[in-house]
């Protein structure tokens, strides 16, 4: 269960921003498939990556309605998004090298995919503190109690600032 959790939120769906992407919006919402707006790619956003400029926060109009829309059409989202750090960190003495490469991916700072499942946790999980502007792999580690992954990730980063170190492992 560990690998599906952590390797759903990988699939070429989630590679740019879920809440913007508006393409499935009429069959849930009642419309007509002709008001479909289906958005591609900003010229800021390169292989899933924003290039320049902060990533939308969770305030600016991100609600669990939005989640909603998400795991009707995606129903395993829901799961994956919400529980896949949890296996992780419970069993991640057992995971294999890939696995790890995959999670890696998936915690890749300044990434859709890692901003995707972290705003639906946020709000799923009804956090009380805002989610932060930038997100890494150390602050994911850290806030999920993986502690293989964080240790892998100080080790593998030979200087990291002192300010992303503090906001990981507040």
């Amino acid at each position: 269960m560990t690998s599906m959790c952590a390797r759903y939120p990988l699939l070429d769906d989630f590679s740019l921003d879920i809440y913007t992407i508006e393409g499935y919006s009429s069959e849930l919402k009642g419309g007509d498939e002709s008001d479909d707006i289906i958005l591609g790619p900003s010229p800021l956003h390169i292989c899933g990556t924003l290039v320049d400029g902060p990533l939308p926060n969770v305030d600016d109009g991100l609600v669990e309605d939005d989640c909603s829309i998400v795991t009707q059409r995606y129903a395993f989202y829901h799961y994956a998004a919400t529980n896949w750090a949890t296996h992780s960190a419970l069993y991640e003495e057992f995971v294999s090298q890939d696995l790890w490469e995959d999670v890696q991916k998936l915690t890749q700072g300044r990434s859709f995919t890692l901003r995707n499942w972290l705003k639906f946790y946020w709000i799923e999980m009804d956090m009380e503190f805002p989610l932060p502007d930038e997100s890494d792999t150390i602050m994911v580690a850290a806030l999920f109690d993986c502690h293989i992954l964080l240790g892998k990730s100080l080790r593998q980063q030979p200087y990291i600032e002192a300010s992303t170190k503090d906001r990981a492992l507040f």
